[in-house]
């Protein structure tokens, strides 16, 4: 028998639920080895001293302090567990460090890329003149054509007649009032 299996076994040879070669076994351990045999004699001795006392006080309030100190040992192992020797925790930077690794190796392993784009050609526009006087330009509602409106099929060359058929102020025109009052006139 081994000190470790002596130690495991010892309250059920005290109590004296072993069978008799297990107590043989537990007695000739206990011969043989002295930190064993110290154990027992200090179980002996203090199993003594407990009877000796005739009655044990304690404090009304014991078993909830006890109860509360067991849970925190409790609470404190299984932070223990969760905690581990640290593996999770060098894992979890290892992942950190590779995502990282991936995220700048576009800029670590950049070469320069030439992109041919075909030539883009721009015509310029005519001369454009100011301060010309607009064409008399009959605008009704629902007149929308270019010929009604007197573009002569030319789309940008009266924009300004195309601005004012599409323009809200247009309508406060066609309504008869004023557009800095509001008002009708």
């Amino acid at each position: 028998m081994t000190c470790t299996e002596y130690l495991e076994g010892f309250s059920e040879y005290v109590d004296g639920r072993c069978t008799g070669a297990e107590a043989s076994a537990f007695e000739e351990h206990r011969a043989s080895c002295e930190p064993c045999a110290r154990y027992t004699r200090v179980c002996a001795e203090g199993a003594t001293l407990l009877q000796a006392f005739s009655s044990i006080r304690v404090d009304e309030d014991f078993e909830s302090r006890l109860e509360h100190r067991i849970h925190g040992l409790r609470n404190e192992l299984a932070i223990a567990r969760t905690m581990g020797s640290g593996g999770s925790t060098a894992a979890v930077l290892s992942i950190a460090a590779i995502l990282l690794v991936l995220a700048w190796s576009p800029l670590l392993f950049t070469r320069e890329i030439q992109v041919e784009l075909a030539p883009i050609t721009v015509s310029r526009p005519g001369p454009r003149t100011f301060g010309i006087a607009l064409p008399a330009v009959s605008i009704r509602p629902g007149s929308r054509s270019p010929a009604a409106l007197g573009l002569d099929g030319d789309l940008w060359s009266a924009s300004d007649a195309l601005f004012r058929e599409y323009s809200p102020v247009q309508k406060r025109y066609r309504d008869g009032r004023s557009a800095r009052s509001g008002v009708q006139q």
